[in-house]
């Protein structure tokens, strides 16, 4: 029998209810309504003396539904009330659990009186992902059942734990082992009834997880873990909230206080400007992957992939697929570089092996899956190529050519590269619509943004099945536009040279590192330098001509090229912006102020005192207004991409939601207003030319995201 967005049927004192709201059964409106209807129906049933919760489909419930915090659905028949009456409920509640519990859905499962588990279940509270608590009385249970240690470490950190680490600390009171070739949720349910017979008319009010004791731990435990969570979680409210809030089912006085100190917590994170950011980023990192206009039907997945270019990349890249299971070819021009890339790729899986992420068999399955070889031939029947050598256009042109004649008609041929030109790289091939860019990121087996670059002939079927081959290795898969940077790189220039004309103009380097990191960013501009290289931002100003030796006038690269010369290239060669000559984190270089003192006596600059909001804002609105730019000029669709792209490859606070979500924060008015006064106080600064998009959002006193938001129902209209 169907009830809403549940099952409800009965196998003799047995009522099941299974949460039936695809895909993973979030807890939306239809579901909790036909969970309370299913719960009253088998309350009122005197043949049922048990009931079995259970997820339909693929999982059981795996949280809210946190759309409904937009529409004001979650204030209607609120999950909290629902669980509290769970735990109440005058006849014992059985929670059947495969897949993930996550969210709401584990704090179902800690409501119910007995809690099985298949092999392959995991728990968790991701809220904290999004700037929450679990609000339903998780942060109160679960120190009940699990311990506080437990607790804190699932609603601090929203990692999962598996079935096993859920028995141990009494989550799970019984595990179910699936025999091989059993269907997981019939044999799981068939386990569930008999359970639930084995414990008819028996007692269960010791089972109500409000009337267990907490363990008691002293002040220090919880002040540590309050300081380690903002440590490790820096500019987010949530992790120290959600001690707070663990800390109160110790503190209070009752349960029902308990309750009450979480409620309050979790509205508090609610109105939070970083939870409404992380939501954006959460909802965004789910967008990218619906590229307007392409049918993501027309994608075939590649059952073989090969890389071309066995080095940090090419390695990085190979692992991500053999990871999923898929076949790689690896192949390079000598021996020893293949043997080093797959030592390499080797020695990171066994790093990871020793952390518990894999097993020694995985390890071995995996390096299998990936063929090493000198020769084009075995890329013969590849469904994907993606060519990972240096940025340099002959070389990615001849490559491709080669690709061009030896791999069937139907496969991808695909250029990782972060600045070069896609078209004239496909120029080189008799399938330019075959041809993509996938430019990934160092790490490639570790950095989650893969940003796709459209080629002027790239047909929708190559653009979907790189889509969602990146949504296949776990990357963040953005579409883009071809131009110079394409969108990330070009929003990074501006921003990386607005930084050195500070530092030209009276900053320090270091000072300014030290405000951007105070920001958000994951690192300053001058330590991404020293990170990347200094030698790679250098070839790309001499390719595109603008080396500073060439310029007459003030031009802030002047420093960065004198480091380069010096053969100060960054972290691998010990020196760069900083010294690294003891230690990987890198200390400020005496030798480098110096250099600095004498290239603002060479361009006749007098120092100046520069505080730190004008340093944060003229890099943070050097980047904004070029993150408009790519919208300007069509290279970005959306102002989502943008975000996810900054957010997910280049360190931009998730707290802040992105360039384009800051910009709206602030107020393009703000910005546009800012930028005149720059413009004015550094007029031989000429990187400030106005975004026509960010000055029509301040001449409109609007949002870009309401702009586009109606310039994308409008464009609806007239289909």
């Amino acid at each position: 029998m169907r009830i809403d967005g549940t099952t409800y049927n009965v196998d003799g004192n047995v009522a099941l209810i299974g949460l039936d709201h695809g895909p993973v059964n979030a807890l939306g409106y239809p579901l909790r309504k036909g969970f309370v209807a299913g719960l009253k129906k088998a309350n009122a049933d005197p043949k049922v003396q048990v009931i079995v919760v259970y997820g339909e489909g693929r999982t059981f419930p795996a949280g809210a539904d946190i759309s409904e915090f937009a529409n004001g659905m979650a204030f209607k028949l609120p999950i909290n009330k629902i669980i509290d009456s769970v735990e109440v409920n005058p006849k014992p509640v059985v929670a059947a659990v495969h897949g993930t519990a996550f969210g709401g859905g584990c704090e179902v499962t800690m409501a119910c009186h007995y809690r099985l588990a298949t092999q392959k279940a995991k728990f968790g509270f991701p809220e904290v992902k999004i700037g929450l608590l679990p609000g339903a009385g998780g942060t109160q249970r679960a120190p009940r059942l699990v311990g506080p240690l437990v607790a804190l470490e699932m609603c601090v950190t929203g990692a999962p734990i598996n079935v096993w680490k859920a028995e141990q600390h009494g989550l799970v009171d019984h595990v179910v082992r699936v025999p091989k070739g059993q269907d997981e949720l019939t044999f799981l349910k068939t386990q569930a009834v008999y359970f639930a017979r084995s414990i008819a008319g028996k007692g269960f009010e010791h089972r109500r997880t409000k009337n267990l004791p907490v363990e008691k731990m002293d002040d220090f435990f919880y002040e540590n873990a309050k300081m380690m969570a903002k440590k490790s979680a820096r500019g987010h409210v949530a992790p120290p909230l959600n001690v707070d809030a663990v800390r109160a089912a110790q503190d209070s006085a009752s349960f029902e206080d308990g309750l009450k100190v979480e409620r309050r917590l979790f509205s508090k994170l609610a109105q939070s400007p970083e939870a409404a950011a992380l939501q954006h980023i959460f909802f965004a990192q789910r967008a990218v992957a619906k590229v307007p206009g392409v049918n993501m039907k027309l994608a075939q997945l590649p059952k073989k992939v090969a890389i071309i270019g066995a080095g940090t990349m090419g390695g990085g890249i190979a692992m991500c697929f053999a990871q999923k299971g898929v076949q790689v070819v690896l192949k390079d021009i000598k021996q020893e570089y293949l043997d080093r890339g797959m030592k390499v790729i080797k020695g990171n899986w066994s790093r990871s092996a020793k952390k518990g992420r894999w097993s020694p068999h995985q390890v071995k399955s995996m390096m299998k899956l990936i063929q090493p070889t000198l020769t084009y031939d075995d890329c013969a029947d590849a469904d994907l190529v993606i060519e990972a050598v240096f940025e340099n256009m002959k070389l990615k042109k001849e490559i491709l050519s080669t690709l061009d004649k030896i791999c069937k008609p139907s496969c991808i041929l695909a250029t990782n590269t972060s600045t070069l030109d896609v078209d004239e790289i496909a120029s080189a091939t008799s399938r330019p619509e075959k041809v993509i860019g996938m430019h990934f990121f160092s790490p490639a087996n570790v950095m989650m943004l893969l940003e796709n670059v459209r080629g002027s002939k790239t047909d929708d079927q190559t653009i979907a099945t790189a889509t969602m081959a990146g949504k296949l290795i776990g990357k963040v898969p953005v579409l883009v536009g071809n131009c110079f940077g394409f969108v990330g790189n070009r929003v990074m220039f501006p921003y990386c040279r607005e930084a050195e004309a500070l530092v030209d103009e009276g900053a320090s380097p270091y000072d300014v590192d030290k405000v951007m990191y105070k920001f958000g960013m994951a690192m300053g501009p001058f330590q991404v330098n020293d990170l990347s290289g200094l030698d790679v931002g250098y070839k790309i100003r001499k390719g595109q001509g603008i080396i500073t030796d060439s310029l007459v006038d003030y031009y802030p690269h002047t420093t960065a090229d004198q480091l380069t010369h010096m053969k100060r290239l960054g972290q691998k060669t010990k020196a760069g912006w900083y010294d690294y000559s003891k230690s990987r984190r890198g200390k400020p270089d005496k030798k480098v102020l110096e250099l600095i003192k004498q290239t603002r006596r060479s361009k006749g600059l007098s120092p100046k005192n520069i505080d730190a909001k004008a340093v944060e804002e003229r890099c943070v609105f050097a980047l904004i207004n070029e993150a408009f730019k790519t919208l300007d000029d069509g290279i970005a669709s959306r102002p989502l991409d943008v975000d996810a792209i900054w957010v997910f490859g280049y360190g931009f606070p998730v707290t802040k939601g992105g360039p384009c979500y800051y910009a709206d924060r602030v107020g393009a008015k703000y910005i546009v207003k800012r930028i005149n006064q720059f413009m004015k106080e550094e007029p031989r600064n000429h990187s400030w030319k106005i975004s026509p998009l960010l000055q029509r959002c301040a001449d409109e006193n609007t949002k870009v995201y309401k702009l586009y938001k109606k310039m994308a129902k409008a464009k609806k209209s007239k289909m």
